[in-house]
Order: C-alpha cells, then structure tokens, then sequence
C-alpha cells in the first residue's frame, strides 16, 4: 500500500526522563515532517579504480522535526515554549479558578542555570513509515499574527536520532482553540515604565516574535554519535549570539509616532501582546478567558518608512529583544488553560 498523505501526523508524550522514550500522549494539531540526519558521508579516495568503491561514514546521528506554520492554540503553544524557554509543565493555580497558568521566563543576567527545559519523544510519518526521536527540544519557533486571521506558531525541534518505530495507538487529537488575532491588545510603555498599563487601541496590524531560542545540541566524544544534552548559550548578539526579534506592523497614528520616535532614540521599550479567548469554566483570581501574554523588553533596529496598506499609511518597525534590569525582564510568556499539566 502507498503512503496515503491524509494519513501522516506527529505525535508526541513528555519525557520523565530526558533522553528516556516515551509513549506519545498527544497529536499535533498542525503539519510537519521528521528528517533523519545521520547521513552517509563519502570519502574522496584514490584507490586505481574507475568508479568509487563506495567508502562512507557516519559522523553524527540526529533529527529535525519542522512544524510548518499553523494556529497556535492554547493547549499545544505551552509545549513549545516548555522545551524552549523554560521547563514548566504544571499549570498554577488561579484561586478557585478552573484555569491554570503557564509561566515561561528567558534568563536574564547570569541566570543561565536557573533554567531547565523539558524534553519530548516524538513520533512522526504515515501509513508507510514512522520515526521515533527523543530527547527533543525546540531550537527556534516564530509566532505571528495579522489582521483577519489566526495568531500562528511554527517551529524547528531537535531530537537525539531518529529510529524506525510505531505510532502510539488510541490516541486521539487534542480539543485546542485556536488564538486569535483581533482578539489581541498591544501594550507598550517606556524603559523604566510598567509593562502592560500603556494600551495602544486601533494601532496593531499584525506582528512577529521568534528566533533561535538559545538552547543547542552538545556534541562531544561520549560514547555515542548523537549529541549529549541540550545546553543554553543564550541570545546576547553582542557576544555572537542570536539575538529574538520581532516585528509590529501599525497603523501611522499618534501611537506609531511615539513608536517611531523612540526607534529613532534608540530607546527601549516594554512590550505587551496580551490574547483571550472563550471565558474559563470558573473565573479566577486573575484570569476569567484563556489567555496568551507575551512580554518583552524590546529596541528598534530601523526607523522605517512609510508604508501602505488597504489605503492607509502604516509603519514596520523591526526590533530585537534586549534585557531591562529594573524589570528583571528579557522576554516570557503565559498562557492560560484548563490543563492541569503537560504530558
């Protein structure tokens, strides 16, 4: 029998254990696919033979799972973030509230061991095929949003190796919600401000967030030609890093102007894109809708031009993202759900 395209989909479980393979408890809701990267490299030889004699070697194993740009939900982005930014896997408490809070926070300073990332196994094909990598994490993602549509999440993640394998069975998909755009608010307030008191109504035309997420594959002679943990180096550009960046797309008014004014001073500003979708079975403390806030201390990198969209002057302003001390503050994430825990 072919491979039947309709039948392809990726599953993935939580690691107890980093490195140790795991049954899958989840489906993505989204697309993608899984490389093997051990790959066959041949020796450049002269050995008085009209033709190669075929002489290769395996240099390193691994896997690539890119998950192709889809709607970002509120059940599944917490698994992105959990193995790229920060290993939290339990949902707090909100009072007697039915939502749990995820909490997602870069290092900032020299709190690069005070992070820890969780892991996945994953298992992606068809009907024809299926490949197990564990020890997964997550490289780089890129979330983005624009006027009539979803806010949407893609992302590069790395596995340890690839092996044949088998699909976890009675595993149906998750029930997510997507985010959603126009149910967005951006905030934005000055350095030594407070992050998300400053709303900018009728401004947001769409944004982007993402980059490498600091955390690398480390490859060292240890018995195995895969790589030995994750480690983090960070996002500090100025030390040959990569830096996050992002994008706002808006909208040429009296709130792009102070935008374009502070692009033009080099000044830093703290950022708030904050998202809410259905009501929460039972309101909490804090948080009544399911809700995505991302944060960020961030700094222009251009003083664009104007632009135009749907007859309307509109500006682009690139920035990266920057550390504010006063702030404890380089950039996090929450989202907020009906889900206990990660699995």
């Amino acid at each position: 029998m072919a491979g039947i395209r309709a039948l392809r989909k990726i599953q993935f479980g939580l690691e107890t254990t980093p490195g140790t393979a795991v049954a899958a408890t989840h489906v993505w809701r989204g697309t993608g696919t899984l490389k093997d990267e051990k790959v066959p490299k041949a020796v450049k030889e002269e050995v008085g033979a009209n033709h190669s004699l075929g002489l290769v070697y395996y240099s390193q194993a691994g896997a690539v799972i890119k998950l192709a740009s889809t709607p970002a939900s509120f059940e599944q982005l917490p698994y992105i973030l959990a193995t790229g930014v920060e290993d939290t896997t339990t949902g707090a408490a909100d009072g007697s509230g039915s939502g749990k809070i995820y909490q997602f926070d870069s290092p900032v300073g020299d709190n690069a061991a005070s992070n820890d990332i969780a892991t996945l196994t994953v298992r992606a094909g068809d009907n024809q095929r299926v490949d197990v990598a564990e020890y997964v994490f997550c490289e780089s993602f890129k979330i983005k949003g624009a006027k009539g549509g979803p806010v949407t999440i893609e992302a590069a993640l790395r596995g340890r190796q690839a092996t044949d394998g088998d699909f976890t069975t009675g595993i149906d998909a998750d029930t997510v919600e997507p985010i959603l755009f126009g149910a967005g608010k951006l905030y934005l307030d000055a350095d030594g401000g407070t992050i998300g008191t400053t709303l900018k109504s009728a401004t947001l035309l769409g944004f982007e967030f993402g980059g490498d997420t600091g955390w690398i594959p480390l490859w060292t002679a240890d018995g195995a030609l895969y790589f030995a943990a994750p480690v983090y180096v960070g996002n500090n550009a100025d030390t040959g890093g990569k830096a996050l960046t992002g994008k706002l797309m808006l909208v040429h008014n009296s709130n792009a102007e102070t935008e374009l004014a502070a692009a033009r001073a080099g000044t830093v500003r703290l950022m708030r894109l904050k998202f809410e979708g259905s009501a929460l079975t039972t309101p909490g403390t804090t948080y009544t809708y399911k809700t995505f806030i991302l944060d960020a201390a961030i700094q222009y990198t251009d003083v664009p031009d104007l632009g135009e969209e749907d007859d309307l002057d509109v500006l682009e302003l690139p920035f990266r993202v920057v550390e504010n001390d006063a702030r404890n503050l380089s950039w996090s994430a929450i989202v907020v759900n009906e889900v206990s825990a990660l699995s």
